[in-house]
């Protein structure tokens, strides 16, 4: 986190010094805006699935007669209460990692926005 601010500070420092902090700004706001949009619209995709997976997979009672069958119950009575949490970490944690890696973009999308 430091080395990114500092280098943040550093090309801000030397885009002023050639009079174009109007350069940085654009730059700096297009890979903010692009990791923002991509985190949100990758959440509310994978969000929206795993609910209606949730909502369409059929429910099984699972009794238990082997190791394996005892294993997969317990499981199911620990995660059922916290499938909503479940739910928004996981859809959390792969939406930041999609919107992390649409930053690599931030050159493609000011050359189609520019023409």
């Amino acid at each position: 986190m430091a080395r990114w601010l500092a280098t943040l500070w550093t090309d801000f420092l030397w885009y002023q010094s050639l009079d174009a902090s109007d350069v940085w700004v654009t730059l700096t706001f297009t890979k903010v805006w692009l990791v923002a949009g991509a985190t949100f619209v990758a959440f509310l995709v994978i969000w929206i699935n795993l609910f209606v997976v949730d909502k369409v997979s059929p429910r099984r009672f699972v009794f238990a007669e082997t190791p394996d069958e005892e294993l997969l119950e317990r499981y199911h009575e620990w995660i059922e209460p916290r499938a909503g949490i479940v739910r928004l970490g996981f859809s959390a944690f792969f939406a930041i990692l999609v919107g992390l890696g649409a930053a690599a973009w931030w050159q493609d999308w000011l050359q189609w926005r520019g023409g």
